[in-house]
């Protein structure tokens, strides 16, 4: 006899509920809010690892060449209150937060829609390059940078390594942006890109229903 469905479920408990909150969460409007969330704890963790920056990087600036190199491979020959800045999470989140504005953008322009309650196998993935190519936004990126985020969020931002050799190397033209991905200095131009992802899905969502409440 085929096993019959557990009524003790939380779904099966309140349905209702849930159905409204995945049509609510299907929608365009819900992957933009969680960039803007996705964002914030982003700009946080760049506060805290400028100021870590700017302190390794006046504290190189007395150690002799060698010493410095020294420093540079390991952090043994650190005092215990400076560090080499690590920004791996902070572009974790950017991917993640980058990743939705993408997804809600092609929700909003219909290339992607919700047929059944799961989720499209169009937004179940993480190539920020591939979701860029298929949402066609005006916002520019280098394509290096979309790669670097897209292997943030899917090990270097969470994990010591890939699931396989070859993907410390994930580049097409055999370059290694992403390998000991730990100083980085293009924060501005990756906000600049959000912004104007927002911008254009912002205004996609506002066409879609003119005369809704503006979203805050």
């Amino acid at each position: 006899m085929a096993p019959t469905k557990n009524p003790k479920t939380p779904y099966d408990q309140n349905r209702k509920f849930a159905d409204e909150v995945f049509a609510s969460s299907s929608r365009p409007e819900a992957w933009l809010n969680m960039a803007r969330r996705l964002r914030s704890s982003a700009e946080i963790i760049f506060e805290r690892e400028n100021e870590v920056a700017r302190r390794f990087l006046e504290y190189m600036k007395h150690l002799s060449p060698p010493t410095e190199t020294d420093a540079l491979s390991s952090q043994i020959a650190l005092p215990p209150d400076v560090r080499m800045p690590d920004f791996s999470a902070a572009l974790m989140l950017v991917a993640y937060a980058v990743e939705n504005l993408l997804k809600g953008m092609l929700l909003a322009k219909g290339i992607v829609t919700f047929d059944k309650q799961t989720l499209p196998k169009e937004l179940n993935k993480h190539n920020l390059k591939s979701l860029h190519l298929q949402a066609t936004p005006k916002a520019t990126m280098k394509a290096w940078l979309l790669l670097t985020l897209t292997e943030m969020s899917v090990w270097q931002g969470r994990y010591p390594l890939p699931t396989h050799i070859e993907k410390f190397w994930p580049t097409d033209d055999g370059s290694w942006h992403v390998v000991g991905f730990r100083w980085f200095t293009d924060e501005a131009e990756c906000w600049i890109y959000f912004s104007d992802l927002e911008t254009e899905l912002r205004e996609l969502i506002a066409a879609a229903a003119p005369f809704a409440a503006p979203i805050g």
